[in-house]
């Protein structure tokens, strides 16, 4: 049958960095907090990042960080965004560092830890990424700056794609250009050429006239950078240049080209000249000379068929273009200007950058718009047109109320790719923020997020697995799901277990941006299953992580499935298991979840360090025929586990069905009930049938097994022979402790245990019958289920706190998943809190005088058992201690027999 799931979105207002979420969960609480992530620009778009220099320009700290508008400070390498920033997180060694860009977070590595780049405060650099070598050219013009004042260095990185860290080369920087009297190098950017060689260009102001500067070129002798040439003025051209004028080298087929303005009086142009691989410069070419039709504001990149664009400010007013992008073909043809702004009306769109985004086929012009105080927009054409359409300064990318002076625009001059995005870095030179920002387009960036998920399958019979697939768009940071169960997870894509009934499930998304929840209702249906029967088996071990027989080590917090059908003497269609979960060799406290499933919130083995310790269970099978085991405790901690399983569930008629019965002690070796004092490895027998309360037809028996007077530690085997290799219970000395049990009796009605200790030591054992399975249809069907909690006294959950020796009822059946039909649950009783050492009864009513649980003080500790319930559907509990003492207990049901 399929059902409409209605879909309804609540989508919720930006939220505020640092976002965080807490779970509890059972017996050890664990908190799981939220990344931290940038904050974005308010009111934005974009993100606010660190501030590089709070306070004056003249206090040492990096001046016009992301500015010299012709130069690139960011890259893209190894799925990763990289950048040169300016960092005084580092008081003794402030300096430019090369930081990189958590894309979930939108946050920098800023901080001394990162790589230096230039110490000098106030320089400028340009980088060209080249594999896993990263060149940066890095200048200054004039002024104060730590020194080398005025020198245009050449720096040398490698990368590591292990550490993900970019570490300097010997011999770097090196000082391909000087100073010319007072007069420092300006805008330096960096190309490499077909054959290898760097080659760098720069402007530099003349000594005389003092208005005038120079484009000149500087390359090495050969690909290792290790040698450079002498620097040479670019030949092409016939005037001087202005001091506000600065040059771009980019490669060409075959070479390299300069892009450089001419703002002087008699010029006011873009030329561009070409220097082939083992050639000579060519005589300059005009890329656009109207009248003022230059500006020192350029950015210059080649597209990946050759073709070279600039994107220019010129001095033109009214309807001519004051933002444009030229382009020369890669057969060296100049076409006329792309318009892309005007200063026409309230527009003063200035510092121009291109990037060119082969993804979308597009060209980006990221512009600073002086109007509003100070943003970054972009205006966007096809590669193949060039067309921005109508001129304006276009849409705001980043901007920020808290930030007014925003300018100084850069990015990669790579080609943009869907993998990478696109990365616009800028900053904010108001002398008392002095802040970087950054804005984020293409795929990978994150959105206010739009929730949305699938599951599978979303029918089927109880207890049902469904797989969550997160299909939000977005880029979420955190994931908060509510299975309308009870149950919820924050894993982005987790499988949950539904027990029967229809069920809404709801997913809430966060980012830094924003959240959206999707609610979709009646999603998921899980039908009540065909009753099961039981097949008891002698035990089988099905786990054991010393050996790696299931899975190998389990460490802390980490959820492993492990195999338990085997197509044989454990069917592939069984539906569930009894057996016996055993802790060892664990290095820290903790708990073990076992469940069908991973995402239970219900403990099934507490434990200390130190003490090998099993329990008893009845547990649903999940997909395959699979369990999931997870050990919760600090992180890093590591243990092994042990899993023998006792018998099947089939559905159907075929097995055993189950008769509960007021628990009976057919062993207490204290009063030779049975047989009598147990001596270390000697299996011995005892009767379990009775020909009355416990018909001789049983084929198996549900129970609780305890030790008592043990005098060292070991264990008990108890199997329906002797021969047995798999454990029951394990005990140190000095501590009564209980395990339920569901076994297969031998063909005589009995059962055999045998002490494993160091020769000579002796135990006594007790055994409570609590139910029989006998081979027909006249007894009770199991149906296995999702765990659920029914009592926490901690929370008030089924009842509160329990006094010493006072009993106290608690309802087990709720009329849903656990119908009020059931005569019998299988489950977990869990003590914690206990202030005195004791022993818990747990039965249908009070009266009962067998113990199922027995403790120390200060140890929380569990045990598996199957019980009879009420016939209002309750079970009873009674904490056995001094008077005045007081306990918590849990409960939690894993199936039910009707």
């Amino acid at each position: 049958m399929s059902f409409a799931s209605p879909s309804i979105r609540r989508p919720r207002i930006a939220l505020p960095a640092g976002v965080a979420a807490m779970i509890a969960v059972l017996a050890v609480g664990l908190i799981g907090v939220i990344p931290a992530t940038a904050v974005p620009a308010v009111p934005g778009p974009g993100y606010q990042d660190f501030q590089y220099n709070p306070g004056p320009d003249s206090s040492p700290g990096g001046d016009a960080v992301t500015g010299a508008r012709n130069q690139s400070k960011v890259w893209f390498n190894d799925g990763i965004w990289w950048a040169v920033m300016f960092d005084k997180t580092n008081a003794a060694n402030p300096a430019y560092r090369i930081q990189s860009l958590n894309m979930a977070t939108q946050t920098w590595t800023t901080g001394g830890t990162a790589t230096q780049a230039d110490k000098r405060n106030k320089s400028h650099a340009d980088v060209l990424s080249d594999g896993n070598t990263l060149w940066m050219a890095s200048s200054h013009k004039s002024g104060t700056n730590v020194p080398p004042n005025g020198d245009l260095q050449v720096f040398k990185f490698t990368y590591n794609a292990t550490t993900k860290k970019y570490t300097i080369v010997a011999g770097f920087p090196k000082t391909i250009a000087g100073s010319v009297g007072s007069k420092g190098t300006e805008s330096a950017t960096i190309a490499k050429a077909p054959n290898g060689q760097l080659w760098v260009a720069y402007t530099q102001d003349d000594a005389t006239p003092a208005t005038t500067a120079k484009v000149k070129v500087v390359n090495s002798t050969t690909a290792a950078g290790t040698v450079w040439n002498a620097p040479v003025e670019i030949p092409g051209g016939t005037s001087p240049i202005t001091t506000n004028d600065v040059a771009a080298i980019t490669n060409v087929n075959g070479g390299v080209g300069v892009f450089w303005s001419n703002q002087s009086s008699t010029d006011h142009a873009f030329y561009f000249s070409v220097h082939p691989d083992g050639g000579s410069w060519s005589a300059r070419e005009t890329a656009y000379n109207p009248a003022l039709g230059a500006d020192g504001h350029l950015s210059v990149r080649t597209n990946t068929n050759g073709d070279v664009l600039a994107a220019v400010k010129t001095s033109q007013t009214g309807a001519s273009p004051l933002i444009g992008v030229l382009r020369r073909t890669a057969g060296g043809t100049w076409e006329s200007i792309h318009t892309v702004a005007t200063s026409a009306g309230a527009v003063d769109p200035t510092r121009p950058i291109l990037v060119i985004d082969a993804a979308n086929n597009e060209a980006d012009v990221f512009m600073t718009n002086q109007v509003d105080g100070g943003t970054i927009t972009r205006r966007t054409a096809s590669l193949t047109t060039l067309d921005f359409g109508a001129p304006s300064s276009g849409t705001t990318f980043i901007a920020s109320s808290a930030d007014p002076l925003i300018s100084d625009a850069t990015s990669s001059k790579q080609v943009a790719t869907a993998e990478s995005g696109i990365i616009v870095l800028a900053s904010d030179r108001t002398d008392t923020v002095r802040r970087y920002l950054h804005g984020c387009a293409g795929a990978v960036c994150p959105a206010v997020p739009v929730a949305d998920f699938t599951g599978t399958p979303l029918t089927g019979d109880a207890p049902l697995a469904v797989q969550f697939t997160d299909t939000t768009t977005g880029g979420p940071a955190t994931w908060a799901w509510n299975f309308g169960d009870g149950g919820t997870s924050t894993l982005q894509n987790p499988n949950h277990t539904f027990n029967a009934g229809t069920w809404t499930v709801s997913l809430t998304v966060t980012n830094a941006l924003g959240t959206d929840t999707m609610t979709k209702t009646g999603y998921v249906t899980a039908a009540v299953p065909p009753g099961a029967t039981y097949f008891p088996i002698a035990p089988i071990r099905v786990l054991d992580s010393r050996a790696g027989l299931g899975t190998t080590l389990f460490h802390a917090n980490v959820a492993k499935n492990f195999q338990v059908t085997n197509g044989t003497s454990i069917p592939s269609n069984a539906t569930a298991v009894t057996g016996n979960l055993t802790v060892t060799s664990q290095s820290a406290k903790g708990y073990v979840i076992l469940a069908p499933t991973a995402g239970s919130t219900t403990s099934t083995l507490n434990f200390p360090v130190a003490d090998n310790r099993a329990n008893g269970v009845t547990v649903a099978l999940g997909p395959l025929g699979k369990l999931n085991a997870v050990y919760k405790a600090a992180a890093g901690q590591t243990t092994h586990l042990l899993f023998d399983v006792t018998g099947y569930f089939l559905s159907g008629t075929s097995g055993a069905t189950y008769f509960p019965i007021a628990p009976i002690r057919v062993l207490d070796s204290r009063a030779a009930l049975g047989t009598s004092l147990f001596h270390a490895n000697v299996a011995k027998n005892f009767q379990v049938t009775n020909g009355s309360s416990i018909p001789n037809n049983a084929t198996a028996v549900t129970g609780n097994l305890t030790v008592t007077s043990q005098s060292a530690k070991g264990y008990v085997i108890l199997a329906p022979t002797a021969g047995s290799s798999t454990s029951t219970l394990n005990f140190p000395v000095g501590d009564n402790r209980a395990n339920g049990v569901t076994v297969a009796l031998s063909g005589t009605g009995q059962l055999n245990a045998v002490y494993k200790a160091a020769a000579g030591q002796t135990t006594h054992l007790l055994f409570d019958v609590t139910g029989y399975f006998v081979a027909g249809t006249s007894g009770a069907s199991y149906f296995p289920i999702a765990p659920i909690r029914v009592l926490d006294s901690r929370a008030a959950l089924g009842t509160t706190i329990f006094h010493a020796n006072v009993a106290k009822n608690f309802q087990v059946t709720n009329g849903g998943s656990i119908p009020s039909t059931a005569a019998a649950v299988t489950g977990n009783l869990t003590v914690t809190a206990q202030t005195a050492k004791g022993y818990i009864i747990l039965a249908p009513t009070a009266g009962s005088s067998t113990s199922t649980l027995n403790f120390p003080v200060g140890d929380n500790r569990a045990n598996g058992v199957t019980v009879a319930v009420s016939v209002t559907g309750q079970l009873n509990a009674v904490y056995k201690a001094v008077a005045g003492k007081t306990t918590h207990l849990l409960f939690d049901v894993t199936g039910y027999f009707e």
